[in-house]
């Protein structure tokens, strides 16, 4: 019927966008259909054993949270359930501790959502993944310490969280990192020494945060990191007079508490 359970708790079809064959008696691998742009929809891949490697339900309308069943999915590389916010009432709850088991995976898209509680502290068990992109929802809680050990990582979009903690020194181990987007959090302390060895970064957004300190770290161009775009909080307020709070020599664009951002130059 239309309330079949579908999701995890409280996730029903009514909601769905398409049901794109979901639990239906065909073949997982068929579970999926076209939405009207030509994107495949649904399990989108699967191995020549049967078993799912992509899942993309991007935009779809799903509820509830994401069961923890999810584990069961041993072969899946991609997940993809971007764009299921609804102010609350949209894919929602914390991201199951589960998710670690899926050895294979090596794509995270869970943007825009109602998402909320921590990253599994064990994230970096998942040493495969190269794109995590998790941004736009009310994720709390501290970067995983051990994040370091996902060293293929080339992005890593946590923006407009509630994110808080300092950040562990173990990111220094994330060379190919190429686009680090954290502004909008409130991660505070001073930046660890250790990530000046992210030489692969280009784009690097900490501004809206509580930092303090110098950002220099990712200044020294000896260390081989070239930013195109470096945002951080290092431009101060008039009125009331106050001095930014942190120092940046290399910043491309200074922001301050007030949500201005102005050229540093």
């Amino acid at each position: 019927g239309e309330t079949e359970q579908a999701g995890g708790e409280g996730g029903s079809w009514g909601s769905w966008n398409q049901r794109l064959n979901f639990l239906t008696d065909t073949d997982e691998c068929q579970w999926r259909d076209t939405d009207n742009q030509g994107v495949l929809k649904g399990v989108a891949s699967c191995d020549g054993d049967g078993r799912v490697t992509a899942l993309q339900l991007a935009t779809n309308g799903l509820t509830g949270t994401i069961p923890r069943e999810i584990q069961a999915l041993t072969a899946m590389e991609t997940f993809g359930v971007a764009d299921n916010g609804n102010n609350g009432a949209g894919l929602g709850g914390s991201i199951p501790p589960e998710i670690v088991n899926l050895s294979s995976l090596r794509d995270i898209r869970a943007f825009d959502n109602d998402l909320t509680g921590s990253l599994p502290s064990n994230l970096g068990e998942l040493n495969g993944l190269t794109y995590i992109a998790m941004q736009a929802n009310q994720l709390e809680g501290p970067m995983p310490s051990n994040i370091g050990s996902c060293t293929g990582l080339t992005d890593l979009l946590l923006q407009q969280n509630e994110m808080t903690g300092e950040l562990p020194t173990s990111m220094g181990a994330l060379t190919n990192l190429q686009e680090l987007f954290l502004e909008d959090n409130q991660f505070s302390g001073s930046i660890p020494a250790d990530l000046g060895n992210m030489r692969s970064l280009r784009n690097l957004w900490l501004s809206k945060n509580d930092f303090v300190g110098g950002m220099d770290v990712f200044c020294n161009p000896e260390a081989g990191i070239t930013l195109s775009l470096f945002y951080a909080d290092c431009l101060g307020t008039s009125f009331p007079e106050t001095p930014p709070q942190v120092e940046c020599s290399c910043c491309t664009i200074c922001c301050n508490e007030d949500g201005d951002c102005l050229p540093n130059n």
